[in-house]
């Protein structure tokens, strides 16, 4: 044990020694200071292909904490209708920068291969640059080239045969194979979008089928979930802040014991802040009304082999990307209206938040007072039940959490590009 740390102590000594050798590096002094010609960039993109674009994007100095840096660039992604999706770069300026901040974007169509969308990144961020750029001594390095083809010089066509739908269909499957057990599951969906100015309208059809089975002294344990269904939502734009729209469900759940589920609720929602700003803050409410239909497998623990139950729900929901990091909280709750006491309260956060210079917190988890479990079949769960979870068992709460810290400190610099071993 102490000659293994002994070794690990020496190859450590070793590594700083290396890897304290002065190394030139572009775009600082000798005395290790920031090059005033060369702008700080602090890239907060958890989608970005970062090594790309520091070989790409070599004149400027990427740092490692948004403190660091008289640019930040924070970088958000949002879907649009057609099943693209919109990359928006924020340009924040600090410091001597203070007052210049701007936002570009850049669209990103479906299917496009990734090499594609990484070089539209960093075009997209290197034009945002130039403002910056232009206050430094690299104002006279920079050129300018305007790419004009026949197919860019011509007007966009008008005529959509499609009128915005957007189908999909996606499959899987997969398997696991060992002496003592077997496990395969199959997934599949279709999916029709129509998103507008004015009008979101979505619908799903799925079937999921999970197998497994175990196999112990000559004895053999079987269990298998089906879970299939179509579900349709359809919102209406009302203005920058109201929209109203409604939901149905149609489905079969073996695990919640529910053969048929239809479900049809009117909802409204009103935003706090303009729909336009949802890339980067987002704070809404929601209410729905609605009748629920039942046809269960089994017989619930209240007696019950098929009912229809009118419930209401509200839902909370805010999201925050910003600078200091980013936050994604909500509440929700929903009763029966022919027994109160059969309700639900959601809790849920997700938190991201940069304490100080290098160092951030990460919390998040969500909390559940569950009352409403009606179609728990009667009697009680077997052993085989519980291990192989081929149903729903009762329960008043359920939660879960997880925290983390992240501190980083050292040289304030980021732009080498090296990914040997």
């Amino acid at each position: 044990m102490r000659r293994t740390f002994l070794l690990s102590l020496l190859l450590l000594s070793f590594s700083l020694a290396v890897t304290g050798q002065p190394q030139q590096r572009s775009g600082l002094s000798g005395d290790d200071r920031p090059n005033p010609d060369r702008v700080r960039v602090f890239l907060d993109c958890s989608d970005c292909d970062i090594n790309y674009l520091r070989q790409e994007i070599g004149y400027i100095d990427y740092v490692r904490d948004p403190k660091l840096a008289n640019v930040h660039v924070l970088v958000t992604r949002q879907s649009t209708g057609g099943s693209s999706q919109t990359y928006i770069l924020d340009f924040i300026g600090r410091d001597r920068f203070g007052e210049l901040s701007q936002r570009l974007d850049c669209t990103i169509p479906p299917s496009t291969p990734q090499d594609v969308v990484r070089k539209e990144i960093s075009r997209t961020l290197q034009v945002g640059l130039v403002p910056y750029l232009l206050q430094t001594g690299m104002g006279d390095k920079i050129s300018i080239s305007v790419r004009q083809d026949e197919a860019t010089a011509q007007p966009l066509p008008t005529d959509d045969p499609w009128n915005f739908w957007v189908f999909s269909v996606e499959g899987s499957g997969n398997l696991r194979v060992e002496a003592q057990q077997q496990s395969y599951n199959l997934r599949g969906s279709l999916s029709a979008n129509r998103v507008t100015e004015e009008w979101r309208l979505r619908n799903r059809a799925w079937y999921h089928y999970n197998s497994q089975t175990f196999n112990n002294e000559g004895d053999t344990y079987r269990s298998e979930i089906r879970n299939q269904g179509i579900n349709t939502s359809i919102a209406k734009s009302i203005s920058g802040h109201w929209s109203v729209g409604g939901y149905s469900v149609l489905r079969s759940n073996t695990f919640d014991n529910v053969q048929t589920n239809f479900y049809v609720a009117p909802a409204v929602e009103y935003s706090v802040f303009p729909y336009e700003e949802v890339n980067r803050r987002e704070v809404t409410v929601a209410y729905r009304v609605g009748y629920s239909y039942r046809d269960y497998f089994e017989t619930t623990i209240y007696g019950q082999d098929e009912e229809g139950l009118f419930l209401q729900a509200m839902e909370v929901n805010a999201r925050f990307r910003q600078p200091w990091g980013s936050l994604f909280a909500g509440v929700e709750g929903m009763h029966f209206f022919h027994d109160f006491a059969k309700n639900r309260l959601t809790l849920y956060a997700n938190l991201n938040f940069r304490l100080l210079k290098g160092l951030s917190l990460r919390v998040g988890g969500d909390a559940n007072i569950i009352r409403d479990q009606l179609s728990l079949p009667a009697g009680n769960a077997s052993l085989e039940d519980l291990l192989l979870q081929q149903r729903q068992i009762a329960t008043g709460y359920r939660a879960s959490g997880y925290i983390g810290i992240d501190y980083t400190f050292g040289s304030i610099y980021n732009n080498v590009v090296n990914t040997r071993l």
